[in-house]
């Protein structure tokens, strides 16, 4: 008989267990699916990627059904449910409520004060937050604020003004309002993302996993391709756990709009990848996208309806494990006022003079280019077909553009030019600062005797008298690249440096190329004008 009972009462706390699992965590986030995620605890919780700042604008796709699926994909096959916002959703207590962890990946629209609370609350109160930015001067949409100005809570040189030099249009668009400069990182997560822009820069100068939490367990080694990274402000809360070895000049962005290299690297240049303890929370850093991007763009650029590229960084070197771990971390129900005495406490990270809020200024004009004619980077309704807002009234705004275009040449007596197409005007003025738009589309990965285009688009104004030459190299500096005429390839070398046709101010030409059959690995595309590298990228050769 007491068997019996025994029995019962065990089946009885079995059911009532099952009971309450499977009615918590009911939420909206639960009616998309995970074909692969894991049976478990990991169900229940919810992984949040923010869409609505900007993160598919310009070559950006960082949402999870695009550039950032193979980090999805890898949460799902972890057993997490993930989900995204809208790309309109504001962060606030309803957007967070059912969500463990947010991601943030490369915002380029500035954070409302509102949502900078909704973040410290949602964090302070066991949440989760991983923040992906990118280098100094990757204005994507020409808003004149950069993901590491989004995310420190200020423009570099205008902290006082955010909208300094908007036009009124931006002034008074929804997004800028309710927005302040303020110190947000370092007042509430004790680290700032720098201004320097680091390029190929390889690491494997990581703490232990017992001084990251287990986030380096199995991380061996990193590469930030043109990034920034995280200065230690608070060491009593925050602390890098990879750091950039000794650097040069050589080690800048081609593109930096100073020095690039600030502290000579090393743990004076700041960290690659950061973490930070914040009440209950908890926040991970890393400087640069291409860590967490794959090539499976999916979306059109927003302001010219252009494909887009995008770098299959992801599964190289140890970014998948780093990833995860970091996530694993977040998740974990452990809670620290500050870091655990066992911890060894970083020093704070010497920064220049320019770097202090309000010290600084906007090197050359802002935004660095104009944006193509029609484009408004707060207002879906002006975005291309194919885009990830487009879909967003886009009957109404077919009908408000052609309105608009009519008025325009009624009341001035001009003629546009289609919004795929950068107004002379514009452009000259655009690329009067030396910082001029270029794309290379290729393949990521080729196989060798394997047949393969490049296409070359790219503003004269990068060209010396309109040559240009394209070349691939392997990682010891030989050519490999083989140019095809007609069905005959030549030997290893450069395209022969011609000058090419100029339309509408722009160079646009297609090269036909096979690989040097003796090599397999990870080569280096370089183009070149008057034996001048003047845009370099990479791709894998199986």
């Amino acid at each position: 008989m007491k068997f019996k009972y025994a029995l019962f009462s065990i089946i009885t706390i079995v059911v009532m267990m099952l009971f309450i699992g499977c009615s918590s965590k009911s939420s909206l986030y639960d009616k998309q699916s995970n074909d692969n995620a894991h049976e478990g605890d990991n169900l229940k919780k919810t992984i949040l990627f923010d869409a609505s700042h900007g993160q598919t604008s310009g070559e950006a796709d960082w949402v999870i059904d695009g550039g950032f699926s193979e980090f999805g994909d890898a949460l799902k096959s972890n057993g997490y449910h993930i989900t995204q916002t809208d790309g309109m959703q504001q962060l606030n207590q309803n957007t967070l409520k059912e969500v463990d962890v947010l991601v943030m990946p490369e915002a380029n629209i500035p954070l409302k004060i509102s949502e900078q609370q909704a973040i410290i609350e949602f964090v302070k109160n066991g949440g989760g937050i991983f923040f992906i930015s990118n280098h100094y001067n990757g204005d994507r949409n020409f808003n004149r604020f950069d993901s590491s100005e989004v995310m420190n809570g200020y423009r570099r040189g205008a902290m006082s003004n955010p909208t300094k030099g908007m036009s009124n249009k931006e002034k008074h668009a929804e997004a800028m309002q309710d927005v302040e400069g303020v110190d947000f990182l370092h007042e509430h997560f004790g680290v700032r993302f720098r201004y320097n822009s680091l390029d190929k820069v390889q690491s494997t100068q990581i703490v232990s996993p017992d001084q990251s939490f287990g986030i380096t367990e199995g991380v061996e080694k990193i590469e930030m391709n043109a990034g920034s990274t995280i200065a230690i402000t608070n060491p009593d809360i925050a602390k890098g756990i990879i750091y950039p070895p000794k650097l040069s000049k050589k080690d800048a962005w081609d593109h930096a709009v100073d020095q690039g290299v600030y502290n000579d690297g090393g743990r004076d240049e700041g960290a690659m990848m950061a973490l930070s303890v914040v009440g209950k929370g908890k926040a991970f850093f890393a400087g640069d996208s291409s860590y967490f991007e794959d090539d499976s763009p999916k979306y059109k650029r927003e302001d010219n309806g252009r494909e887009k590229t995008t770098y299959p960084g992801f599964n190289e070197f140890s970014h998948k494990t780093i990833a995860i771990n970091a996530i694993k971390w977040l998740l974990s129900e452990d809670e620290y006022e500050s870091l655990p005495e066992n911890i060894e406490r970083d020093k704070i990270t010497p920064l220049l003079e320019e770097e202090e809020p309000g010290q600084g200024k906007e090197y050359d004009r802002e935004p660095w280019g104009s944006p193509v004619k029609g484009y408004d980077w707060f207002d879906p309704k002006t975005f291309k077909k194919g885009s990830y807002l487009s879909q967003i009234n886009n009957n109404n705004a077919q009908n408000e553009n052609n309105n608009q275009n009519s008025d325009n040449n009624h009341n001035k007596n001009e003629t546009y030019k289609d919004n795929n197409e950068i107004d002379r005007k514009d452009k000259d003025q655009q690329f009067n600062n030396k910082k001029y738009e270029y794309t290379l589309n290729f393949p990521f990965h080729v196989n060798t005797h394997e047949t393969f285009e490049i296409v070359v688009y790219v503003h004269e104004g990068r060209l010396d008298d309109q040559k240009m030459q394209l070349g691939i190299e392997n990682q010891q500096g030989k050519v490999i690249s083989k140019f095809l005429e007609g069905n005959e390839s030549s030997e290893a070398s450069y395209s022969k440096e011609q000058q090419y046709k100029v339309k509408d101010g722009y160079v646009t030409q297609k090269f036909k190329i096979k690989i040097d059959d003796s090599y397999k690995g990870r080569a280096q595309i370089k183009l070149k004008s008057n034996n001048k590298v003047i845009q370099e990228n990479y791709l894998t050769i199986h």
